[in-house]
C-alpha cells in the first residue's frame, strides 16, 4: 500500500459526531497536504451575520491535524497543543476551504500551518494559523 493509500485510511477513521455537526468535508491532496471545505450557512453565522470565529478556528484546527494524521504512519491520534490564529476577513455564507500542511514533523510534537479561504484554495484568505499537535503512535512511543 502507497503512503497517500495509507494516510486516506488514517483520515477515514478521523471522522465523528463532530464533523458531521458542523458538516465540513476534508480531502487529502497527493503531496499528504489536507484540504477541508464547509458551506457556510445561517446555522454557522454569529449575531453579527458573519461566520462564527469558531467556526474559523475549527476549520484551521481540522486542517492542521489532519495534515499531522497523514503524515504520521504509527499515529492513533493527535491532539492539539497549541493554536494561534490570525482573523483577517469575516465569513460569509458560501462555500469556504481551509489547507493544512506539516511546517516540522518531530518525535511527539508536529507544527503544521493552515490558511482559510474564501471558495477554493487560491481564494481571498479570511484568516491563518500556525498548531503544535501532540503525536500518540502506536505502543506508547511519544506518549
Amino acid at each position: 500500500m502507497t503512503e497517500v493509500e495509507c494516510a486516506h485510511r488514517r483520515l477515514a477513521r478521523a471522522t465523528g459526531p463532530f464533523q458531521q455537526l458542523v458538516g465540513y468535508r476534508s480531502y487529502l491532496g497527493p503531496d499528504l497536504g489536507v484540504r477541508v471545505e464547509l458551506d457556510i450557512g445561517e446555522q454557522h453565522l454569529s449575531q453579527y451575520g458573519i461566520g462564527h470565529g469558531g467556526v474559523t478556528l475549527t476549520l484551521l484546527d481540522t486542517a492542521g491535524g489532519l495534515a499531522v494524521l497523514a503524515r504520521v504512519a504509527d499515529a492513533v491520534r493527535i491532539a492539539t497543543v497549541s493554536l494561534s490564529t490570525n482573523f483577517l476577513r469575516g465569513m460569509e455564507v458560501g462555500r469556504v476551504v481551509a489547507l493544512g500542511r506539516v511546517d516540522h514533523l518531530g518525535g511527539s510534537i508536529a507544527h503544521a500551518g493552515m490558511e482559510l479561504r474564501v471558495g477554493h484554495p487560491e481564494g481571498a484568505l479570511l484568516a491563518t494559523a500556525q498548531g503544535a499537535y501532540r503525536i500518540f503512535r502506536q505502543g506508547g512511543k511519544g506518549t
